[in-house]
C-alpha cells in the first residue's frame, strides 16, 4: 500500500485544484450567461432526503470539492508513473465524461433554482469539465 501513498496526496492535490478551477469557472460563466451551470454543479435537492433542505453555499462547493477528490484520485490510480501529458490528458477526458452526462439526469431531477435541459447550457457544462479533464491531467504529473 505503500506506493499508493503518493498517488493519494497526487489526487488529492490535483481534485482540490481543479475542483476549485471548476467552481470559480463556472460561477464565472453562470454570472456572464445567466445559465445556471454553477447552481447545477451544486445542485444536492435531487438526494432522497428532506428537499426542502437549502443548504449554504459553502457546504455545497465543499461537497463538489469531495466529489472532485475523489474522481482525481481515481484518476491518479488509473495513470501509469511518468505518463506523457496526452496520455494523462485522454485518460482524465474519459474519468469525466460520466460527470458530463449527468448533466441530464441532475438537471431533470434539479429543483426549481436550475435551467431546463437546454443545448447552451450542456455545451457550457461540457466545456467547463472539459477544460477540468485539462487542468486535472496538469496537476496530476505522476
Amino acid at each position: 500500500m505503500e506506493w499508493a501513498r503518493p498517488k493519494i496526496k497526487l489526487g488529492l492535490a490535483a481534485g482540490l485544484l481543479s475542483g476549485l478551477f471548476l467552481g470559480f469557472f463556472m460561477k464565472y460563466v453562470e454570472f456572464l450567461s445567466g445559465y445556471k451551470v454553477y447552481r447545477l454543479l451544486l445542485n444536492i435537492n435531487f438526494q432522497p432526503v428532506e428537499r426542502n433542505i437549502n443548504p449554504p453555499e459553502y457546504l455545497e462547493f465543499l461537497i463538489h470539492l469531495m466529489v472532485s477528490i475523489l474522481v482525481a484520485m481515481v484518476f491518479t490510480m488509473l495513470v501509469k508513473k511518468k505518463a506523457t501529458f496526452l496520455v494523462r490528458l485522454l485518460t482524465a477526458v474519459i474519468v469525466i465524461i460520466p460527470a458530463i452526462l449527468l448533466y441530464f439526469p441532475l438537471t431533470s431531477l434539479g429543483s426549481s433554482q436550475v435551467d431546463s435541459i437546454s443545448c447552451i447550457g450542456f455545451t457550457l457544462w461540457t466545456l467547463a469539465h472539459l477544460l477540468y479533464a485539462c487542468i486535472l491531467a496538469a496537476a496530476a504529473k505522476v
